[in-house]
Protein backbone atom coordinates (compact mmCIF):
# COMPACT_ATOMS: atom_id res chain seq x y z
CA UNK A 1 0.00 0.00 0.00
CA UNK A 2 1.60 3.29 -1.05
CA UNK A 3 1.69 6.40 0.78
CA UNK A 4 0.48 8.05 -2.21
CA UNK A 5 -3.01 5.93 -2.48
CA UNK A 6 -3.92 6.63 1.47
CA UNK A 7 -3.36 10.68 0.91
CA UNK A 8 -7.28 12.12 1.62
CA UNK A 9 -7.72 13.52 -1.85
CA UNK A 10 -10.28 16.49 -1.81
CA UNK A 11 -12.53 17.89 1.64
CA UNK A 12 -13.56 15.71 4.32
CA UNK A 13 -17.05 14.76 2.86
CA UNK A 14 -14.85 13.22 0.15
CA UNK A 15 -12.96 11.34 2.09
CA UNK A 16 -16.01 10.21 4.27
CA UNK A 17 -17.98 9.03 1.33
CA UNK A 18 -14.54 7.23 0.10
CA UNK A 19 -14.66 5.47 3.31
CA UNK A 20 -18.46 4.14 3.40
CA UNK A 21 -17.63 2.86 -0.25
CA UNK A 22 -15.04 0.65 0.69
CA UNK A 23 -17.11 -1.84 1.51
CA UNK A 24 -19.85 -2.94 -0.45
CA UNK A 25 -22.11 -3.26 2.25
CA UNK A 26 -21.98 -0.14 3.41
CA UNK A 27 -24.59 0.68 0.91
CA UNK A 28 -27.01 -1.88 1.71
CA UNK A 29 -26.58 -1.30 5.47
CA UNK A 30 -27.56 2.31 4.48
CA UNK A 31 -30.80 1.60 2.72
CA UNK A 32 -32.02 -0.43 5.60
CA UNK A 33 -31.32 2.12 7.79
CA UNK A 34 -33.69 4.27 5.93
CA UNK A 35 -35.91 1.86 5.65
CA UNK A 36 -36.35 1.20 9.25
CA UNK A 37 -36.45 4.95 10.27
CA UNK A 38 -39.33 5.28 7.64
CA UNK A 39 -41.14 2.09 9.34
CA UNK A 40 -40.39 4.33 12.71
CA UNK A 41 -41.80 7.47 11.40
CA UNK A 42 -45.20 5.92 9.59
CA UNK A 43 -46.18 4.53 13.29
CA UNK A 44 -45.96 8.05 14.66
CA UNK A 45 -49.31 8.98 12.99
CA UNK A 46 -51.04 5.68 13.70
CA UNK A 47 -51.17 6.88 17.71
CA UNK A 48 -53.33 9.93 17.28
CA UNK A 49 -55.30 8.52 14.71
CA UNK A 50 -56.37 5.64 16.84
CA UNK A 51 -56.77 8.20 19.83
CA UNK A 52 -59.19 9.83 17.75
CA UNK A 53 -61.36 6.92 16.66
CA UNK A 54 -61.62 5.60 20.37
CA UNK A 55 -62.59 8.64 21.82
CA UNK A 56 -64.94 9.53 19.12
CA UNK A 57 -66.83 6.04 18.67
CA UNK A 58 -65.49 3.77 21.87
CA UNK A 59 -66.95 5.47 24.30
CA UNK A 60 -70.51 5.25 22.60
CA UNK A 61 -73.29 2.69 21.67
CA UNK A 62 -71.85 2.74 18.30
CA UNK A 63 -68.34 1.06 18.96
CA UNK A 64 -67.52 -0.74 16.22
CA UNK A 65 -64.63 -3.50 17.52
CA UNK A 66 -64.15 -5.42 20.60
CA UNK A 67 -62.27 -4.23 23.44
CA UNK A 68 -59.42 -6.43 23.10
CA UNK A 69 -58.47 -4.58 20.08
CA UNK A 70 -56.99 -1.83 21.63
CA UNK A 71 -54.42 -3.03 24.06
CA UNK A 72 -53.96 -5.47 20.77
CA UNK A 73 -53.35 -2.83 18.28
CA UNK A 74 -51.14 -0.53 21.35
CA UNK A 75 -48.64 -3.36 21.65
CA UNK A 76 -48.62 -4.65 18.10
CA UNK A 77 -48.00 -1.04 17.39
CA UNK A 78 -45.19 -0.27 19.85
CA UNK A 79 -43.71 -4.19 19.03
CA UNK A 80 -43.15 -2.76 15.72
CA UNK A 81 -41.87 0.58 16.51
CA UNK A 82 -39.86 -0.79 18.81
CA UNK A 83 -38.25 -3.62 16.32
CA UNK A 84 -37.89 -0.93 13.99
CA UNK A 85 -35.88 1.51 16.17
CA UNK A 86 -33.42 -1.67 17.61
CA UNK A 87 -32.73 -2.64 14.07
CA UNK A 88 -31.93 1.35 12.55
CA UNK A 89 -29.76 1.89 15.83
CA UNK A 90 -27.92 -1.21 15.23
CA UNK A 91 -27.24 -1.18 11.84
CA UNK A 92 -26.32 2.68 12.63
CA UNK A 93 -23.54 1.54 14.84
CA UNK A 94 -22.39 -1.30 12.63
CA UNK A 95 -21.78 1.16 9.97
CA UNK A 96 -20.13 3.70 12.14
CA UNK A 97 -17.33 0.67 13.22
CA UNK A 98 -17.02 -0.79 9.53
CA UNK A 99 -16.14 2.99 8.75
CA UNK A 100 -13.64 3.62 12.07
CA UNK A 101 -11.94 0.23 11.08
CA UNK A 102 -11.30 1.03 7.63
CA UNK A 103 -9.65 4.76 9.31
CA UNK A 104 -7.73 2.48 11.42
CA UNK A 105 -6.38 0.36 8.74
CA UNK A 106 -5.35 3.35 6.48
CA UNK A 107 -3.44 4.69 9.83
CA UNK A 108 -1.68 1.90 10.69
CA UNK A 109 -0.85 1.55 6.63
CA UNK A 110 0.31 4.97 6.53
CA UNK A 111 2.54 4.48 10.26
CA UNK A 112 4.25 1.36 8.88
CA UNK A 113 4.85 2.92 5.31
CA UNK A 114 5.88 6.20 6.67
CA UNK A 115 9.41 7.18 6.47
CA UNK A 116 11.12 7.04 10.00
CA UNK A 117 11.72 10.88 10.15
CA UNK A 118 8.05 11.61 10.01
CA UNK A 119 7.43 9.15 12.82
CA UNK A 120 9.92 10.55 15.03
CA UNK A 121 8.80 14.17 14.72
CA UNK A 122 5.21 12.27 15.63
CA UNK A 123 4.44 10.94 19.45
CA UNK A 124 2.67 7.65 19.47
CA UNK A 125 -0.02 8.99 21.49
CA UNK A 126 -0.52 11.26 19.20
CA UNK A 127 -0.95 8.76 16.51
CA UNK A 128 -2.73 6.23 18.92
CA UNK A 129 -5.34 9.45 19.75
CA UNK A 130 -5.90 10.19 16.21
CA UNK A 131 -6.30 6.72 15.08
CA UNK A 132 -8.53 5.41 17.54
CA UNK A 133 -10.09 8.26 19.86
CA UNK A 134 -10.80 10.94 17.82
CA UNK A 135 -11.83 8.82 14.94
CA UNK A 136 -14.58 7.36 17.21
CA UNK A 137 -15.56 10.50 18.58
CA UNK A 138 -15.82 12.22 15.05
CA UNK A 139 -17.66 8.81 13.36
CA UNK A 140 -19.87 8.58 16.51
CA UNK A 141 -21.16 11.72 15.94
CA UNK A 142 -21.58 11.84 11.98
CA UNK A 143 -23.46 8.85 11.79
CA UNK A 144 -25.94 8.68 14.80
CA UNK A 145 -26.51 12.73 13.67
CA UNK A 146 -27.68 11.39 10.30
CA UNK A 147 -29.95 9.01 11.57
CA UNK A 148 -31.81 11.56 13.49
CA UNK A 149 -32.08 13.65 10.87
CA UNK A 150 -33.32 11.27 8.56
CA UNK A 151 -35.91 9.74 10.92
CA UNK A 152 -36.81 12.97 12.57
CA UNK A 153 -37.52 14.54 8.98
CA UNK A 154 -39.74 11.09 8.01
CA UNK A 155 -41.54 11.92 10.90
CA UNK A 156 -42.34 15.44 10.69
CA UNK A 157 -43.95 14.19 6.93
CA UNK A 158 -45.92 12.08 8.45
CA UNK A 159 -47.06 13.92 11.19
CA UNK A 160 -47.75 16.89 9.05
CA UNK A 161 -49.45 14.75 6.47
CA UNK A 162 -52.09 13.18 9.19
CA UNK A 163 -52.34 16.85 10.75
CA UNK A 164 -53.17 18.45 7.25
CA UNK A 165 -55.83 15.65 6.39
CA UNK A 166 -57.44 16.09 9.73
CA UNK A 167 -57.86 19.80 9.29
CA UNK A 168 -55.56 21.42 6.46
CA UNK A 169 -56.43 25.42 7.85
CA UNK A 170 -55.84 24.67 11.37
CA UNK A 171 -52.31 23.12 10.39
CA UNK A 172 -50.96 26.13 8.79
CA UNK A 173 -51.88 27.85 11.70
CA UNK A 174 -49.81 26.15 13.25
CA UNK A 175 -47.11 25.84 11.54
CA UNK A 176 -47.44 29.54 11.81
CA UNK A 177 -47.06 29.06 15.41
CA UNK A 178 -44.21 26.46 15.62
CA UNK A 179 -41.55 27.92 13.41
CA UNK A 180 -41.20 31.17 15.01
CA UNK A 181 -40.84 28.86 18.31
CA UNK A 182 -38.88 26.85 17.21
CA UNK A 183 -36.52 29.60 15.49
CA UNK A 184 -36.84 31.62 19.09
CA UNK A 185 -35.54 28.28 20.84
CA UNK A 186 -32.61 27.90 18.66
CA UNK A 187 -31.43 31.41 19.65
CA UNK A 188 -31.62 30.84 23.23
CA UNK A 189 -29.88 27.48 22.47
CA UNK A 190 -26.84 28.76 20.78
CA UNK A 191 -26.56 31.97 23.01
CA UNK A 192 -26.37 29.29 26.44
CA UNK A 193 -23.79 27.12 24.01
CA UNK A 194 -21.76 30.64 23.63
CA UNK A 195 -21.86 31.40 27.23
CA UNK A 196 -21.16 27.76 27.97
CA UNK A 197 -18.02 28.35 26.02
CA UNK A 198 -16.91 31.37 27.27
CA UNK A 199 -17.48 30.29 30.74
CA UNK A 200 -14.88 27.34 29.63
CA UNK A 201 -12.17 29.98 28.34
CA UNK A 202 -12.62 32.24 31.67
CA UNK A 203 -12.13 29.17 33.97
CA UNK A 204 -9.10 27.91 32.13
CA UNK A 205 -7.99 31.56 32.46
CA UNK A 206 -8.59 31.63 36.45
CA UNK A 207 -6.71 28.26 35.93
CA UNK A 208 -3.54 29.92 34.39
CA UNK A 209 -3.33 32.81 36.28
CA UNK A 210 -3.62 30.76 39.80
CA UNK A 211 -0.71 28.27 38.15
CA UNK A 212 0.99 31.45 37.22
CA UNK A 213 0.98 32.64 40.72
CA UNK A 214 2.08 29.82 42.15
CA UNK A 215 5.15 29.38 40.34
CA UNK A 216 5.97 32.83 39.99
CA UNK A 217 5.57 33.84 43.70
CA UNK A 218 9.39 34.14 44.59
CA UNK A 219 9.83 36.40 41.78
CA UNK A 220 6.56 38.49 42.39
CA UNK A 221 7.82 38.69 46.17
CA UNK A 222 11.32 40.06 44.92
CA UNK A 223 9.33 42.58 42.38
CA UNK A 224 6.75 43.45 45.44
CA UNK A 225 3.94 43.09 42.56
CA UNK A 226 1.60 41.55 44.44
CA UNK A 227 -0.90 44.13 44.10
CA UNK A 228 -0.94 44.41 40.90
CA UNK A 229 -0.50 40.23 40.40
CA UNK A 230 -3.63 40.54 42.84
CA UNK A 231 -5.76 43.29 40.73
CA UNK A 232 -5.34 41.05 37.59
CA UNK A 233 -6.22 38.16 38.96
CA UNK A 234 -9.36 39.79 40.52
CA UNK A 235 -10.42 41.39 37.01
CA UNK A 236 -10.11 37.33 35.82
CA UNK A 237 -12.00 35.89 38.86
CA UNK A 238 -14.91 38.51 38.79
CA UNK A 239 -15.12 37.80 34.51
CA UNK A 240 -15.57 34.19 35.91
CA UNK A 241 -18.16 35.11 38.18
CA UNK A 242 -20.27 36.90 35.51
CA UNK A 243 -19.60 34.58 32.94
CA UNK A 244 -21.07 31.86 35.13
CA UNK A 245 -24.11 33.55 36.54
CA UNK A 246 -25.28 34.72 32.49
CA UNK A 247 -24.81 30.98 31.83
CA UNK A 248 -26.62 29.65 34.35
CA UNK A 249 -29.33 31.95 34.24
CA UNK A 250 -29.48 31.39 29.69
CA UNK A 251 -30.03 27.94 30.90
CA UNK A 252 -32.37 28.23 33.30
CA UNK A 253 -34.81 30.61 31.13
CA UNK A 254 -34.37 27.86 28.20
CA UNK A 255 -37.47 25.49 29.76
CA UNK A 256 -39.84 28.06 31.35
CA UNK A 257 -39.64 30.19 28.04
CA UNK A 258 -40.18 27.11 26.19
CA UNK A 259 -43.44 26.17 27.95
CA UNK A 260 -44.61 29.34 28.11
CA UNK A 261 -44.34 29.94 24.20
CA UNK A 262 -45.67 25.77 23.60
CA UNK A 263 -48.64 26.93 26.29
CA UNK A 264 -48.96 30.17 23.55
CA UNK A 265 -49.07 27.53 20.82
CA UNK A 266 -51.66 25.66 22.05
CA UNK A 267 -54.41 28.58 23.28
CA UNK A 268 -54.04 29.77 20.08
CA UNK A 269 -54.89 26.46 18.49
CA UNK A 270 -57.36 25.46 21.10
CA UNK A 271 -59.64 29.35 20.76
CA UNK A 272 -59.20 28.69 16.60
CA UNK A 273 -60.33 25.23 16.63
CA UNK A 274 -63.83 26.12 19.02
CA UNK A 275 -64.28 29.27 16.70
CA UNK A 276 -64.16 26.66 14.07
CA UNK A 277 -66.56 24.55 15.90
CA UNK A 278 -69.13 27.38 16.27
CA UNK A 279 -68.98 27.97 12.62
CA UNK A 280 -69.25 25.09 10.66
CA UNK A 281 -69.14 22.10 13.89
CA UNK A 282 -66.16 20.48 11.92
CA UNK A 283 -64.46 19.26 15.01
CA UNK A 284 -65.27 16.20 17.36
CA UNK A 285 -63.79 15.67 20.82
CA UNK A 286 -61.92 13.01 19.61
CA UNK A 287 -60.71 14.80 16.22
CA UNK A 288 -59.38 17.93 18.71
CA UNK A 289 -57.33 15.30 20.72
CA UNK A 290 -55.90 13.97 18.22
CA UNK A 291 -54.68 17.30 16.39
CA UNK A 292 -53.32 18.52 19.71
CA UNK A 293 -51.45 15.15 20.31
CA UNK A 294 -49.94 15.00 16.66
CA UNK A 295 -49.42 18.85 16.98
CA UNK A 296 -46.98 17.91 20.04
CA UNK A 297 -45.72 15.42 18.75
CA UNK A 298 -44.01 17.05 16.06
CA UNK A 299 -42.20 19.53 19.16
CA UNK A 300 -39.23 17.24 19.87
CA UNK A 301 -38.64 16.20 16.09
CA UNK A 302 -38.36 19.72 14.70
CA UNK A 303 -36.33 21.18 17.58
CA UNK A 304 -34.01 18.35 16.96
CA UNK A 305 -34.13 18.70 13.10
CA UNK A 306 -33.06 23.13 13.70
CA UNK A 307 -30.43 21.83 16.06
CA UNK A 308 -28.61 20.16 13.25
CA UNK A 309 -29.73 21.83 10.49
Amino acid sequence: MSERSLRPSGSAVRLLRQLFNANPRNRSAALLIVLFAAIVAATEPVLPALMKHVLDVGFTAKRDFPLWAVPAVLMGLFTVRGLAWLASQFLTQWLTQNVLARVRELVYGQIVHAQLAHLQRESASSLIGASVYEAQLALGMIFPGLLTLVRDSFTLIALFGYLLWVNWSLTLLTLGILLPLIFTMRIISRRAKRLNVQMQKAAEETSYALEEGMLAAPVIRVHNAQSGFAARFDRINQSLRRTTVKTLVSGSTTTPVSQWLSALAVSVVIVFAMWQSDVSGQHSVGGFVAFITAMMMTLSPLRRVADIV
